[in-house]
Order: structure tokens, then C-alpha cells, then sequence
């Protein structure tokens, strides 16, 4: 049995440094009985023909090894911690959720059998499905999802907006799991949209803590299983214990079936050699820059697929006081400053690809809104040189950028910024590291000013949004945006929604936890000898390889 209440915890919630960078995420209203409204998607099929299956596939072929290129070596197989992509692509397939989303990207009963909410919307009552193992073979019970909630809730900074509000959460039997809150919340939603709430054993999750579990502990319920894990190299291998929900097989819900022997992960960071590699087969799926689309999409042998989702790309600023855009004029005048049309156009790649948008959300998902859009638009270089005055910032000053180099186009993006301030004589400097030595610079306030990266944008609620809510090392903090996101939560009606929407964006600009500079959509290469493949985010449980 488990029983954990917020209260006997030590207080204060521990929030993990992570970019929100997440392949999918749920969109939609709560309901008690177990389907929760779905936004529109951040995988599978669209209107447009984005994304879909590319051909009639024929009959499946079980064995052999798929290999996927991915931009960085996850550091850490713990999602819960980690909010590095390669972190999230891996784990999908060795961890399941109580629910995860279909290709509507709508909450689905994985691990869960069932749900209840009670009328006043502050129990959430799950029944576990029976039957499940992990891949070692141990039994899976409700104790083992309590504790691996326990822990998300406490260590992960996607979870920190439910867990302050979370007052118990115990497992009374082997297949009970119950959680009370304070006050309203989208759970299923957040749930299926979060990579670290995926179940662990309890064990694992109880011996863990902000610096995540190692990888003997990586042991899921999931399709595949860890088998090796070098730096440039992650194995996974069929799970035997896998035992799929039932269903039609949609996104990362329904009863998948395994083909593949194995999966390979090749750690491939270089922009060229990822091309090179897929057209040379050294690997057979991969995540290329956007600049790349139209060549791949033309090229003989390999399949090009968008899919229905979007990045939110964006300047996140530093608000500490050591930082100059800790001045609301200094934030102002950037926002000016910065050509964001021209910035798209040079960075962005085929128009296929990109937004010209400052919301953040997609277009069609329920948390679009238009609010802000004219500070979006604006831009007046000689407003902001005078506005970067008023903020102390001088001509010959100097505004820092920190980067990765692991995905290219952030550093493309602060080198177009850096010309546009040196236009109005302002100097800057760009520091651009590996991924983790990244996140550790932004916890140094004195270390930045901007930094360049990009939110998913489907967010299941607006706090999962890094444009409302900020990095957590950028200390962006507003008594008034946490009023708004309780009035979210608690909107009754649709008007109601819709109206708190419009008040969270409009802060969200007026404040600038960051500033958005447009909308790209993901694509995916693979060779065509890859068949079952849909395009829905990078997860293969149902692929195989034709002969």
C-alpha cells in the first residue's frame, strides 16, 4: 500500500531546469467518464496531407533492427529529470503512462483500465489494469504507479503546477490509485502529455530523487527494453513481458504489435552528416533541419512526412536581477527590435514549415489564442534603441547569449539578433555548449541575457506553456498570471475558458517570459524500406522493414 500526502513532504517543490521539448501533448476538457476531450494533433493524420501513413504497406515482416538518428545523447533515461528530446524519443518505448494520446492526441487508457471524478472535481479515482509486468518480470501494481506520481509530482517541473495542489495521493489496494487535490485540474490531460509520469518500479521511484535514477533502474512496461547504452549508442530490444491495451492502435495508444527485434539510436548531432547518413542507409529514420525538406522530399528512396504539430520557437529571457532584460524596457525593446518575418524566412526553411505566429498554442488546439498578436507583429528599431536607453543598456554594451549547438537553428537564430542589435549598436556575445552544460550555465544568472530554444506547441494546459510560465532559471514570477491560471482552471464554461485564454496570452506578452519569434512544423525523413510508420511523433512500435 502506498499513502502520500504534500503536506508531510518537506516543503517547497523541487523544479527541474528542462527545455518543455516534447513530441506530443493533450489538449482538451476533463471527464468522469474516462474521455477527455482532445485537441487537434501534434502527430498523425492532417487535412493538408501532413503527416500519414505514405503507402499501402503490405503484409508486416516480424525481426531485424531499425536504426533512428537523434541529435544528442540523452544523459539521462529518467524523463522525470531530463527534458532532453532524446531523453523523451527512447523512453516512450521502454515506459507507459496510466494514459497516453491517440493521433487526436486525446488522453487513452494505457496502464489505466479506468477513471473516475468526482463532482466537485477534486478526486480522481484510477483503476490499474491487471495483468501487466515489467520487463524483469515483477507484477506491476497500484503501489508502484502511486510512487511513480509521487515522484513526478515532486521532482519533475513539468508536474509543478499540479503538485502544489495535490493534497493525497495513496493506492489503497493492488489496483487503486487515488489522488486529491485543492482545487480543479486538467489531470488526465497533464498526465497523458508528460513523459515523467510514466510508471517505474516503486523501489526506483521511492530511492530517487532530483538527480534521477541510473540505468539499472530503467525496467518499463513498455515494448522495448534497454539493452545497452554507450555514448553514442542506445540499444533497446523487444520486451516479452509487453502487454498492450486493448484497442485500435492510434499515437501511443491501442494494442500495438512489436515486430522489430531491436532498436538502435545513433547520436548523429551534425546537420550534414544526418542527411548523409539516411541517404547512405546508415540509418533508416532521422530528424534533419529545416533547410533540408525540399532536397529530402525530392530525393529517390526516402520518405518525407510533417507532422500536425508545431515548435514554438522563441528568445527565452532572463528576469533575475543580474540580467539586463530583467528591465521590462530592456524586454520591450527586443521584442522591437527583433524581425521576426525576416528571421523566419532565412531560418525556417520550406514555407511548409513554417507560422508566422505568436501564440502559444497551434492554431485549432483548445488553447489557441490571437490575444498579444499585435506586440507580435510590432516591429520599430528605433523604438527600441530609445527603450534599450531607458533600460541602462548603452551603445558598445554587450547582451549575452547562451545556445546549444546540438540543434543548430538556435544558434542561427541568435546570430541573426546579434546583427539586428549591432545595427543599433548594441554588442552581444554567443556561447553555445552541449545541451546539458546549457542548462547548467542558465542556472548562473550572471551568465545570460537570452537564450534561444523552442516550446511544443500543444500545451495540455497553459501552465505546461514555457511562454507562460517561463525556464525556471529565468525567474519570471507574476502574482497576477498564477490569479489567471487559478481562474483557468476553474472556468466552468467554454466562454469561460476562452476568456482566461485570452487574459493568459495578453500577460504572457505584456510580460515576456520570452518572446516568440514564429511557429515551425516538425518533419521526419525515413527510407522507404520503413512500412508502418505514420509519422506520429518518433515512436515505432508497430513499424517493421520491408525485405
Amino acid at each position: 500500500m502506498s499513502r502520500w500526502s504534500r503536506r508531510s513532504r518537506a516543503s517547497g517543490w523541487l523544479a527541474v531546469t528542462a527545455v518543455a521539448v516534447v513530441l506530443v501533448a493533450a489538449c482538451g476538457g476533463n471527464g468522469s467518464d474516462g474521455s477527455d476531450g482532445g485537441g487537434d494533433g501534434s502527430g498523425g493524420s492532417s487535412d493538408d496531407g501532413a503527416a500519414g501513413p505514405p503507402a499501402p504497406d503490405g503484409e508486416p515482416v516480424r525481426g531485424g533492427n531499425l536504426t533512428v538518428q537523434i541529435p544528442q545523447d540523452p544523459g539521462s533515461l529518467d524523463s522525470v529529470v531530463s527534458g532532453n528530446v532524446s531523453t523523451t524519443v527512447v523512453t516512450y518505448h521502454v515506459f507507459e503512462s496510466l494514459f497516453q494520446t491517440d493521433v487526436n492526441n486525446k488522453p487513452t487508457p494505457v496502464l489505466a483500465e479506468s477513471y473516475d471524478l468526482s463532482d466537485d472535481g477534486l478526486t480522481w479515482t484510477f483503476t490499474v489494469r491487471d495483468g501487466i509486468s515489467f520487463s524483469d518480470g515483477t507484477p506491476m501494481t497500484a503501489d508502484d504507479v502511486a510512487a511513480s506520481l509521487e515522484y513526478w509530482l515532486e521532482y519533475s517541473s513539468y508536474a509543478d503546477s499540479l503538485g502544489t495542489i495535490v493534497t493525497e495521493l495513496s493506492a489503497p489496494d493492488e489496483r487503486t490509485v487515488v489522488m486529491e487535490l485543492e482545487s480543479p485540474f486538467h489531470v488526465v490531460n497533464l498526465i497523458a502529455s508528460s513523459p515523467g509520469s510514466r510508471v517505474v518500479k516503486a523501489d526506483t521511484a521511492r530511492s530517487s530523487d532530483a538527480s534521477g535514477f541510473g540505468k539499472d533502474d530503467v525496467i518499463g512496461t513498455g515494448p522495448y527494453k534497454l539493452e545497452s547504452w554507450t555514448p553514442d549508442e542506445i540499444v533497446l530490444v523487444r520486451n516479452d513481458e509487453y502487454q498492450p491495451p486493448t484497442g485500435e492502435v492510434s499515437g501511443y495508444a491501442g494494442a500495438h504489435e512489436v515486430y522489430l527485434d531491436s532498436l538502435t539510436f545513433k547520436v548523429v548531432p551534425d546537420a550534414d552528416a544526418v542527411v548523409n547518413g539516411l541517404k547512405t542507409g546508415l540509418w533508416d529514420v532521422a530528424q534533419p533541419t529545416e533547410d533540408n525538406y525540399d532536397m529530402l522530399k525530392a530525393e529517390s528512396g526516402i520518405e518525407v512526412l510533417t507532422r500536425a504539430n508545431a515548435n514554438i520557437n522563441a528568445m527565452y529571457l532572463n528576469h533575475n536581477p543580474e540580467s539586463v532584460m530583467s528591465d521590462p524596457r530592456a524586454r520591450d525593446a527586443l521584442n522591437l527590435l527583433l524581425d521576426k518575418q525576416a528571421i523566419m524566412e532565412a531560418i525556417g526553411g520550406s514555407p511548409d514549415l513554417t507560422i508566422a505566429s505568436g501564440a502559444l498554442a497551434m492554431e485549432g488546439s483548445d488553447l489557441y489564442s490571437d490575444a498579444g498578436e499585435a506586440e507580435y507583429r510590432a516591429h520599430d528599431p528605433e523604438r527600441a534603441k530609445e527603450l534599450f536607453a531607458e533600460a541602462g543598456v548603452q551603445e558598445g554594451d554587450t547582451i549575452k547569449f547562451v545556445t546549444t549547438g546540438e540543434f543548430p537553428q538556435f544558434r542561427e537564430w541568435a546570430v541573426l539578433a546579434q546583427d539586428q542589435l549591432r545595427q543599433i549598436g548594441i554588442e552581444s556575445t554567443i556561447e553555445a555548449y552541449d545541451f546539458g552544460t546549457m542548462l547548467d550555465k542558465l542556472q548562473d544568472p550572471t551568465s545570460w541575457d537570452v537564450c534561444p530554444l523552442f516550446d511544443l506547441g500543444l500545451p495540455p494546459v497553459p501552465q505546461f506553456s514555457d511562454q507562460v510560465d517561463g525556464l525556471n532559471a529565468a525567474n519570471y514570477q507574476s502574482d497576477e498570471m498564477d490569479a489567471l491560471l487559478l481562474e483557468y482552471n476553474a472556468a466552468a464554461t467554454d466562454e469561460d475558458v476562452r476568456s482566461a485564454l485570452d487574459k493568459i496570452q495578453a500577460l504572457a506578452w505584456q510580460d515576456k517570459a520570452s518572446i516568440v519569434l514564429y511557429q515551425s512544423k516538425p518533419f521526419v525523413a525515413f527510407s522507404d524500406k520503413v512500412r508502418g510508420y505514420d509519422g506520429y511523433a518518433l515512436y515505432f512500435a508497430d513499424v517493421w522493414l520491408s525485405e
